[in-house]
């Protein structure tokens, strides 16, 4: 995102403010946060990815809390991996 405010000033003293941010916007619940590989599945080969991530700092494996993660991947992780286990959202 891209905000752009514009001088008020004309000729050498123009000047124009630019400022640009990053947003993540996220449901309450993802349907596929518990599917690593994105086959819209979590099974054995999601569990696979999860095991070798476990009590890393791995930030892009981390799950919960939701929307912040806690900088490592535990319980609390494998809570929201559990509640999505053998979910198929591919109908």
């Amino acid at each position: 995102m891209e905000l752009v405010y514009q001088s008020p000033l004309q000729g050498a003293d123009a000047y124009d403010y630019r400022f640009t941010t990053q947003m993540r916007v996220l449901p309450q619940m993802l349907p596929f946060e518990a599917d690593y590989n994105r086959d819209r599945a979590t099974s054995t080969l999601d569990l696979a990815i999860f095991s070798d991530v476990w009590l890393t700092d791995n930030t892009y494996r981390d799950i919960a809390p939701r929307w912040v993660g806690d900088a490592i991947i535990n319980f609390y992780d494998f809570g929201i991996f559990a509640s999505h286990w053998l979910q198929d959202y591919s109908q």
